[in-house]
């Protein structure tokens, strides 16, 4: 009967212990993918992966706006010094040809990922991404 707890508690122990699944981001000239759209709260994992030829740059801001109705600049690039929304993580860059890891703290809400180097974000470059 020991045998039987014991064994119980380390598979309880083993469940708790596995990995998130990771958010991967697929950013191309014009377009964002995010899959899966939908993560739960805490410490994000964010795969970003750059096919392109181009450096990209990754903002995650917290905003109720539909992802292609963020404030802009002239420049092309999402006006981050308004109160619509709220840039959380900030610049994490991409090279070309290039995948980069990184996590961000995030609270339930709407979030839009975006590209905010000059132009990209004008040309497309956004996707939402729910919080629960």
């Amino acid at each position: 009967m020991l045998v039987m707890v014991l064994t119980a508690v380390g598979a309880a122990s083993a469940a708790t212990t596995t990995p998130p699944v990771p958010v991967t981001i697929t950013v191309t000239t014009k377009t964002i993918t995010v899959s899966p759209a939908a993560s739960t709260s805490g410490t994000v994992l964010f795969k970003v992966v750059n096919p392109d030829k181009t450096v990209h740059e990754i903002d995650i801001v917290r905003t109720t706006l539909d992802p292609a109705k963020l404030p802009i600049k002239a420049s092309g690039q999402f006006n981050e010094h308004t109160p619509q929304a709220r840039v959380v993580k900030e610049a994490v860059k991409v090279l070309p040809g290039t995948t980069r890891t990184f996590t961000a703290k995030l609270t339930p809400g709407s979030y839009v990922i975006v590209d905010n180097l000059p132009g990209h974000y004008r040309a497309g470059e956004a996707a939402a991404l729910k919080i629960t």
